[in-house]
């Protein structure tokens, strides 16, 4: 899922914090009793410090902020293969037409 509608700024500014091979994490915070969709927050380690950046992708995919229960962070709908891989595979086709420019997230 890719957001062709990016304007050039969150554009620049989303390349700029998530450079091509940077390492990802993952927090799946729920999965629905279905199985067809949980809710992730990603991060990044930057300066040695843990960075949420779950809106910086949310603002460059088509994936969009959780809005029922308690858990925050990108629902993602889907089953039969690794979600994680997904939305990073998302994030490097919106960034850098490379869907193989981030490594499937480590999970937290």
């Amino acid at each position: 899922m890719t957001n062709n509608h990016i304007d050039s700024d969150t554009l620049a500014a989303a390349r700029k914090a998530l450079p091509k091979g940077t390492e990802l994490y993952v927090i799946i915070d729920s999965v629905s009793s279905s199985g067809m969709s949980r809710v992730m927050r990603f991060y990044t380690i930057r300066d040695g410090a843990l960075v949420e950046v779950t809106r910086r992708i949310e603002e460059v995919t088509g994936y969009n902020m959780n809005r029922r229960g308690n858990a925050r962070g990108l629902r993602v709908n889907g089953a039969g293969m690794d979600m994680t891989f997904a939305v990073s595979y998302d994030l490097g086709m919106s960034l850098w037409s490379d869907g193989y420019a981030y490594r499937t997230p480590t999970a937290l």
